[in-house]
């Protein structure tokens, strides 16, 4: 059940690049949940003449359910659900998930996910 909602997650970011019209190298899903809210920002890498870019998407209509169920799923048998998900995929098929479980700071706002110099 895990890899499947993995493989949603995947699949709704892919297309939403894909709507870019770009070639991607990377993308990073920072995600951060409660009970009452949810903030996430997701972007991608690509390379334009020759120097590396960093893309922001705009809101992934399903990305906040399919995220939801993973949480849920994550929680099963009395663990605590995730605050945060960080998730990061690279062309060549590396894959990356972390969690955190810390309350989090709402007025806090996610940022880049990439470390690019001369951003």
């Amino acid at each position: 059940m895990e890899n499947e909602i993995f493989q949603d997650i995947t699949d709704l970011v892919l297309d939403a690049i894909d709507a870019q019209g770009k070639d991607w190298h990377a993308f990073v899903l920072n995600y951060r949940v409660d009970d009452q809210q949810s903030d996430c920002v997701n972007t991608f890498i690509t390379q334009e003449q020759g120097q590396w870019k960093e893309i922001s998407l705009p809101p992934i209509k399903g990305l906040d359910q399919s995220l939801r169920k993973l949480r849920t799923l994550q929680s099963q048998g009395g663990r605590s659900p995730f605050t945060s998900c960080n998730l990061h995929v690279t062309i060549d098929g590396d894959f990356n998930t972390q969690y955190g479980y810390d309350p989090i700071d709402w007025s806090k706002r996610l940022g880049w996910n990439f470390d690019i110099p001369n951003r």
